[in-house]
């Protein structure tokens, strides 16, 4: 049974900057990390596919609890990429955002540009804040932000998470920019 959010989110992106919107990319699944057997659900997770340098603003009200900036690398070759099970999360990831919301919510923003990261942890930021600019950093086909809310399952023994579907704040302009893009 897949479980929704609790919190109700904003786009992270304006919606005039999105190009497409993806639910179901083939990375969108859950994996299993064979060395120290976290799951990362990623089933959930939503692409906005976009240019790069779009604001990516935060969806929800909360703490910025890790932010990863600095890299580089794209391996946009997934056929001559390593497996991700054994890949750094900073090379699938690339550049990252991660805010801490009530309810125990997690949101993920990923692939942000090399130096575009506009916060930094235990900032307080408000929906609507900018956090980031699209990029097109770690496991990324072009530029677009990889988003997903996670629950932590176990934040004492490992960083294992699962994914949420998300409740959006205007369900009818997603539907519409679904329906428009998608």
């Amino acid at each position: 049974m897949e479980k929704k959010t609790k919190n109700v989110y904003g786009l992270p992106i304006s919606r005039k900057d999105i190009v497409k919107i993806f639910f179901d990319a083939p990375t969108h699944k859950i994996w299993i990390n064979p060395k120290t057997k976290e799951i990362n659900d990623e089933s959930n997770a939503v692409d906005f596919v976009c240019d790069e340098g779009v604001l990516v603003r935060a969806s929800f009200d909360g703490k910025v609890v890790f932010v990863l900036d600095g890299l580089t690398k794209n391996w946009n070759d997934i056929k001559n990429s390593p497996p991700e099970s054994v890949m750094p999360f900073s090379e699938t990831s690339g550049n990252i955002v991660v805010i801490e919301h009530v309810n125990k919510e997690v949101s993920w923003y990923c692939h942000l540009k090399n130096g575009s990261i506009r916060v930094k942890v235990g900032d307080i930021v408000k929906m609507g804040d900018v956090v980031g600019l699209t990029g097109n950093t770690g496991m990324s086909l072009g530029p677009h932000l990889h988003f997903l809310v996670s629950r932590l399952i176990n934040e004492k023994k490992d960083m294992s998470y699962r994914s949420l579907v998300v409740r959006w704040e205007d369900e009818d302009v997603v539907k519409k920019c679904l329906g428009k893009l998608g």
